[in-house]
């Protein structure tokens, strides 16, 4: 039934559907149906229409942006990069002369260009060009230039030792060193090739007793290309 509220003046011939709220007084006769305030039938259907209709433009922007991530993965990656830098506690963007205040290596063996982003004491994004002027790229393999799987570990293990040092309250003193001790679940499951930018990610899983260890990805676009767990651990070194 219908809900009337109050003394309400109907005209003939209105046909009203079951429960609909009628808060005024309906002049006009008719069909009118369910709504706050109460509506004509035709006024109804034509808000439901508009609603369908929008309902359809949603699905449709939605599969326009799907296609949009396959087409152009590697920007719907830069922005979902972008997208975490600037949530709290979130440093972005270290260029090479910052990126060297942390890691000892230097040419040929620096193999981190750019930190992407940094949250300390969580996780690290950082970037390798794979140029063919790498060395490694002379004797492996002339014929087919495949960066050494162990290179990869080495760009990761590197991009840990910032995540580990940018993590501390202070950059120790120049006699410690941040050393690779350990690896876990190593995998390479594609080639990483010249003109690659192989962008490493990093994320703390725990620290105990002086180890730091680290799930570590590395990628090119989208397509995982290698993947372990590291550890690593700070010692001060007496020379």
């Amino acid at each position: 039934a219908a809900s009337v509220a109050g003394h309400l003046e109907i005209a003939d011939d209105v046909h009203i559907t079951a429960t609909s709220a009628v808060p005024k007084s309906i002049d006009r006769a008719g069909a009118y149906s369910s709504g706050m305030p109460i509506r004509e039938n035709r006024v109804w259907r034509r808000n439901v229409a508009r609603l369908g209709q929008l309902d359809d433009m949603a699905k449709r922007l939605r599969a326009l942006e799907r296609k949009l991530k396959l087409d152009n993965p590697r920007e719907d990656g830069a922005v979902r990069q972008r997208a975490r830098a600037r949530r709290g506690g979130t440093m972005a963007d270290m260029p090479i002369d910052e990126v060297l205040k942390y890691l000892p290596h230097r040419y040929p063996f620096l193999l981190i260009d750019r930190v992407l982003e940094c949250a300390p004491g969580k996780s690290l994004v950082a970037l390798k060009n794979v140029t063919i002027n790498e060395p490694f790229f002379a004797g492996h393999f002339p014929h087919r230039p495949v960066m050494p799987a162990v290179m990869i570990l080495e760009a990761l293990a590197q991009a840990t030792g910032i995540l580990a040092l940018r993590s501390l309250p202070r950059l120790p003193p120049t006699s410690s060193m941040y050393y690779f001790v350990g690896v876990d679940k190593a995998r390479f499951r594609h080639p990483v090739v010249p003109g690659d930018q192989l962008v490493l990610e990093t994320d703390l899983a725990r620290t105990a007793r002086g180890i730091w260890k680290v799930a570590c990805r590395a990628k090119v676009g989208e397509k995982v290309v290698a993947d372990a767990d590291l550890m690593g651990a700070l010692r001060d070194e007496k020379w």
